[in-house]
Order: C-alpha cells, then sequence, then structure tokens
C-alpha cells in the first residue's frame, strides 16, 4: 500500500493521497484450535479442524464442514466457536 501512495502521491498536489485506515474488529472467536477440534462458524455450520498453519494471529485453520466442503480461514477473523 505504501508504494501504491507513493505511486500516486507523486502525481498533482504533493501530498494530496494519503494511505487509506483501515479498522479493523478485533476477533471475538476461540483461539488456538487445534486438529480434530469441533467448531461452529457463523454462515457455514459445524465443522472439524483438520488442519493448523502457523501460530499466533496469522493461524489458518483448514476446516471440513459436512454441508459446505473444505474451508481455509484465517482464525482470528473467522469467529469460530468450540463445540
Amino acid at each position: 500500500m505504501d508504494n501504491i501512495a507513493r505511486f500516486f502521491g507523486g502525481r498533482g498536489v504533493k501530498g494530496a493521497f494519503k494511505r487509506p485506515r483501515m479498522d479493523i474488529p478485533e476477533s471475538s472467536g476461540a483461539a488456538g484450535l487445534k486438529k480434530g477440534q469441533r467448531v461452529r462458524h457463523s454462515k457455514y455450520g459445524e465443522g472439524t479442524v483438520v488442519m493448523r498453519e502457523g501460530d499466533g494471529d496469522e493461524a489458518k485453520l483448514t476446516v471440513l464442514f459436512p454441508q459446505h466442503g473444505l474451508k481455509k480461514l484465517m482464525e482470528k477473523f473467522a469467529n469460530l466457536q468450540k463445540v
């Protein structure tokens, strides 16, 4: 994003283009989910964690939802609840 801001900022009035602010809501779901745990998602329903990649805020989960198949979700945004 900084490169884009510099590119467009170089045209016309200096400082006319500023990087937009992004308010990212805090996660309200469970953290530290592990392979084999049952979870509930607001859109996909109940599922099972089949793989976890990474740790902390950047963890990615692969969850099998019977009605929707495999979904890859970022743990901090998925708002998964333990079942």
